[in-house]
């Protein structure tokens, strides 16, 4: 499952009767985990998805994080022409016996028609 990052905001950042531009993205506060040089560090995934939710400014997150957030509509994917795919990548491994097991296929098969769903 390949992963990108995405910027994301609440709604009710988003400049009125237009598109956010990059130049309207840099004017905004940047909620990170702490490798950017400014805006608003916060060192959970969890409370820097939260943050976003309130309001609190534009964060980038790996887009697997918050589909969920997107889907409900409490996130806005911004710049939608703009990701960043990271080098990296989820991975689910078994042995052939190991998917034998009903528990192991049943894992394996949901996370596939997540993947699917989610992609």
């Amino acid at each position: 499952m390949p992963e990108e990052i995405i910027a994301v905001c609440h709604h009710r950042l988003l400049p009125v009767d237009e598109q956010p531009t990059a130049g309207w993205l840099t004017e905004q506060t940047l909620i990170h985990n702490g490798t950017p040089g400014r805006g608003l560090k916060i060192n959970s995934t969890a409370a820097l998805i939260q943050a976003a939710i309130s309001g609190r400014g534009v964060a980038l997150m790996r887009k697997a994080l918050v589909v969920q957030e997107l889907k409900a509509g409490r996130l806005v994917h911004l710049l939608l022409k703009c990701c960043w795919p990271v080098k990296w990548a989820y991975y689910m491994v078994a042995s052939p016996k190991a998917l034998r097991r009903y528990e192991v296929a049943a894992f394996h098969d949901w996370l596939v028609r997540r993947t699917l769903l989610d992609g």
